[in-house]
């Protein structure tokens, strides 16, 4: 069974009240005036996940979470591109379909759990970051599984479509945002130096602990780049 989320304390740390869990987790309830962001950075079987609340100027950090997106004993469903290479066309294409049927499957109970940990009319979000590599769309089956590049690009796409497509069937207004326009993208948004953005958002570690590192600080930061 999955971990509870993890809940931390974003930028204002002082107006929240906080519960600490039997784990030690810190939990934060937020004020029910505010509405937040999911942001998500997908890897090959899981995302990292970082909800960010409150508006541009007053930014909080609601919870941090990792969301499993494949069997863990099947090595095979975490780079199912990959294991298709080498299959006959029609096993690879029946194995990419179960898949990616699993990988939708996991991610919609991954975001219901998600959806229900949070507080309700309490900074419910509204909108979804999705982080991306690229915006070009794939090419048929036969044609990915011939080439190595577009393996690895078709499966970046498998885990970010299964969240991005859970988010939506849950109500929330997807974005996606290419990974390499990010800082420029979350700058004109926010109306703010990137390199300043990129210092507040490292800076939240100091409360929430580790992990912090980039997954969750682009998340953190692609959430914030959506909030009114």
């Amino acid at each position: 069974m999955p971990d509870a989320p993890e809940r931390g304390i974003g930028f204002r740390d002082a107006a929240l009240p906080q519960t600490v869990s039997r784990r030690g987790r810190c939990r934060v309830t937020a004020r029910a005036d505010r509405v937040s962001a999911v942001g998500v950075e997908s890897h090959s079987g899981w995302a990292a996940i970082v909800v960010v609340g409150g508006s541009r100027a007053d930014p909080e950090v609601m919870l941090r979470d990792r969301f499993v997106l494949a069997d863990g004993a099947d090595a095979s469903t975490k780079q199912p591109f990959h294991a298709a290479e080498t299959m006959p066309f029609s096993k690879a294409r029946a194995f990419i379909d179960s898949c990616r049927a699993d990988a939708w499957k996991r991610a919609s109970a991954e975001m219901m759990r998600l959806l229900g940990g949070l507080s309700r009319g309490a900074g419910a979000p509204r909108w979804c970051a999705v982080l991306t590599s690229s915006t070009a769309e794939q090419p048929g089956l036969e044609s990915i599984l011939a080439s190595h590049a577009r393996i690895h690009a078709a499966e970046g796409d498998h885990f970010r479509d299964a969240v991005a497509a859970a988010a939506e069937r849950a109500g929330l207004s997807v974005v996606r945002i290419r990974r390499k326009d990010l800082r420029d993208h979350a700058s004109r948004a926010l109306g703010r130096p990137a390199r300043e953005l990129e210092r507040r958002v490292a800076g939240m570690r100091r409360t929430l602990g580790a992990p912090w590192g980039a997954d969750q600080k682009l998340a953190a930061l692609a959430a914030w780049s959506l909030l009114a």
